[in-house]
């Protein structure tokens, strides 16, 4: 999520359950190598789920096709698979029934079926001559392939319905997605300190009413403690199942203005999510930041996260997203790094370099990383790992090389040899790429970490992307720097399901095969898809042309964010539209508008089913890519008209003309945001399309309706969740016809 470069950064009860408690098991020594050992009951839940999939998945061609044997072998290599079918009956292999359940999809997919983070697609006649007599064993080029889940605005799972999220996490399997990561953001899904939350005014304003002191342990601040009044908008709520007021996961909208039940029930709703994700076969990760050093406290906040979450394997402590300090800076940083994991005193620690209040050239990125570290090292010192069977893990996120490269000096210097290493190093998976290399992180290192990465960058997350070429070209990377044919692990990021599948689906390819390259991809989309001849490179085109304005560098910063569209009243301010790129934005708004008539020439091919379903989805995300494009640079007519950027706010003496032209402009640009909903509400293809429903309401069509008001002096301005207050449609020829 990136913003205009400055040091100082962006502005942005007890355990389930009761009676014997249940004996953890030993941690795995070996970063990221191993399997992490199977529990009885664990193990019976995958081999069960893994025959119930080859059931279901089966069942539509006749019960006894799924006739199947299962064999543990531990002297496999971990994380390998292997299948075949010879009379008549499905044989998989595996040293895990984690890798049981990975074999099944792979040995369906020969016999015809293709699996998308949508659903399955089935074929309409199984090919299982096409399924191997012989042994087939897969050795995955990435061990651990997974996911990672802020859950943390409303288009992304944390939002769904716990049934849907579940079948969202047995979409991900049949990929051969074997990791999750759920990040917790301080009182989200974690007990954690009030005082600690990255929250809102909404969840502040009814915790204050009720009293709640600053050091209350509260969770359930998901959305960053934001709340969506439903709006009654006919593009919105006629399209918002489930919910009567609020737009949040149905299971907890009845308690969300209730302490502690809003937070007893989100942590039950995730609960339920992870044990679906651990009965489909996958290793899981929890991740949270630390705000105060002030080791019993954090040693009581990781203890409450074992407890509220027994399903998850590695728990990280990451660095919060903040800026990284000037490399002329970097040594005072390093310094203060340094006295941090050191240090005696953690109260004196704590009032030195309190978080939100270091004073530059001191920064957050360095001091996180290192309460870290001190962190880590203090719990390993007492055998927290060994006691609780999680192994903790270091996370990083920062986005400048020279601070990366910092942050391993430290990890060399203060952490054994097997803690394992997590890292988020840039926005998009092509800036991933550009800062893994350019920090020239040492093989030792590579091997031990896992890189978070990005199926869809959130500051675009309003336009149509897909990436493959980052993915593709990092492993070679990796693979290159350490001599190894296995990546460690990599968990991508994504807030909108749907619009990504393609990417998903390569993603799953990629980390299953690491020969896979894009064109390969494209090929055989293209062949699933119906696509032949000329076409099929047409198909290819668009999905590279894609491929490159996801780069968080192809357009301008955080034009597709979620969050920032608004403008204050006193102080007439707005942090989003005026430092944009125009120039950018034009040529981006072009590149799209030749995607689409490509794109239209694909559906007027004999297509497949699958391959209708997909080419729509993606002529769907380019087209509101256009209109929310066009959306932004009328807008944008407005902020280079009356706005004055070193104030950064509009200014106070505008004339009537001014204000006329400004009206004008937001009045166009609404009736491309309008016509986003409009095109977006026609084409609801999962839950969080719903949720970027509200998101897109709330953000740049208000935007534009109380610029015009505020600013302009036309209409009324609308505060967010005022009931009955919706910005209306624009009217058209018809409609004023009728007046």
């Amino acid at each position: 999520m990136p913003h205009p470069r400055s040091e100082t950064g962006r502005l942005l009860p007890a355990a389930k359950g009761k009676g014997k408690k249940k004996a953890r098991r030993k941690p795995n020594p070996v970063p990221w190598h191993k399997e992490i050992p199977e529990s009885e009951a664990v193990r019976a839940q995958r081999m069960a789920f893994a025959q119930s999939e080859l059931d279901t998945l089966l069942a539509p061609f006749g019960a006894k096709l799924a006739k199947a044997t299962w064999t543990i072998d531990p002297g496999m290599a971990p994380f390998s698979f292997a299948y075949s079918r010879r009379d008549g009956v499905w044989n998989f292999r595996a040293p895990s029934a984690q890798g049981l359940v990975q074999a099944v999809y792979p040995a369906l997919e020969a016999a015809g079926f293709r699996f998308y983070v949508t659903g399955p697609d089935a074929p309409g006649k199984l090919t299982l001559d096409r399924v191997p007599t012989e042994n087939t064993v897969v050795t995955p080029g990435t061990r651990l392939r997974g996911v990672r889940q802020h859950i943390n605005f409303n288009m992304d799972v944390s939002s769904w319905p716990v049934a849907e999220a579940k079948e969202y996490i047995r979409n991900l399997a049949r990929q051969n997605y074997n990791f999750m990561t759920f990040h917790s953001y301080p009182c989200h899904w974690t007990r954690d300190k009030l005082s600690h939350g990255a929250l809102f005014g909404d969840f502040g304003a009814w915790t204050s009413k009720l009293g709640l002191p600053r050091d209350e342990l509260i969770s359930g601040g998901y959305f960053y403690g934001a709340e969506f009044l439903i709006p009654n908008h006919p593009l919105v709520r006629p399209n918002i199942r489930f919910n009567k007021s609020y737009f949040t996961a149905p299971e907890f909208e009845a308690v969300i203005q209730q302490h502690p039940q809003r937070g007893e029930k989100s942590r039950a709703w995730l609960r339920e999510v992870m044990a679906e994700a651990k009965r489909a076969g996958m290793t899981l990760l929890m991740s949270t930041e630390l705000r105060a050093i002030d080791d019993n406290y954090n040693t009581g906040l990781l203890d409450r996260m074992v407890a509220d979450y027994p399903e998850i394997d590695y728990l990280e402590i990451i660095s919060a997203e903040a800026a990284d300090p000037k490399k002329e800076n970097l040594a005072k940083n390093i310094a203060m790094a340094r006295e941090i994991v050191e240090g005696e005193s953690d109260a004196e620690l704590n009032e030195k370099y309190k978080h939100g209040s270091l004073k530059l050239p001191l920064i957050a990125q360095l001091r996180d990383y290192a309460l870290n570290l001190r962190t880590i090292r203090a719990l390993r010192k007492q055998g927290w790992e060994k006691k609780n069977g999680v192994i903790l893990v270091c996370g990083s996120y920062s986005v400048r090389p020279h601070s990366i490269s910092a942050q391993m000096e430290l990890v060399k210097e203060y952490l054994p040899d097997d803690v394992p290493l997590a890292i988020m190093p840039g926005h998009s998976s092509r800036l991933v790429l550009s800062n893994i290399e350019e920090a020239n992180i040492s093989p030792e290192m590579l091997r031990r970490m896992l890189i978070n990465n990005w199926i869809e960058f959130d500051g675009y997350m309003m336009l149509q992307q897909h990436g493959a070429r980052g993915f593709f070209a990092l492993g070679d990377y990796l693979r290159e720097k350490t001599g190894d044919k296995q990546i460690s692990g990599m968990a991508a990021n994504h807030w909108r399901t749907a619009p990504n599948a393609m990417t998903f689906r390569y993603y799953g390819e990629w980390n299953r095969n690491a020969g896979r390259t894009p064109e390969a991809f494209y090929a055989s989309t293209a062949a699933d898809f119906g696509i032949s001849g000329d076409k099929a490179a047409v198909l290819a085109n668009v999905m590279r042309e894609l491929d490159e304005l996801s780069d968080a560098a192809a357009i301008s910063g955080n034009i597709g964010f979620n969050l920032m569209w608004e403008i204050q009243k006193k102080t007439r301010s707005t942090p989003v539209v005026w430092w944009w790129e125009r120039l950018k934005m034009e040529k981006g708004l072009a590149r799209f508008e030749t995607l689409q008539a490509q794109i239209k020439t694909l559906q007027q091919e004999k297509l497949t089913p699958s391959g209708r379903k997909h080419i729509g989805q993606l002529e769907t995300g380019v087209h509101t890519s256009i209109l929310h494009l066009k959306g932004v640079l009328a807008l944008k007519d407005a902020t280079d008209h009356g706005f004055d950027p070193p104030a950064r706010k509009f200014r106070d003496n505008l004339t009537e003309a001014e204000k006329e032209r400004i009206s004008v402009a937001c009045t166009q640009a609404e009736k491309h945001f309008q016509d986003y909903l409009k095109t977006l509400a026609a084409n609801l293809t999962d839950r969080g399309e719903e949720g970027m429903l509200i998101t897109y309401y709330y953000a740049p069509l208000l935007l534009a309706n109380n610029i015009r008001a505020l600013i302009g002096g036309q209409g009324t301005f609308i505060n967010r969740n005022e009931e009955g207050n919706v910005v209306p449609l624009p009217l058209t020829a018809e409609d004023e016809k009728k007046l």
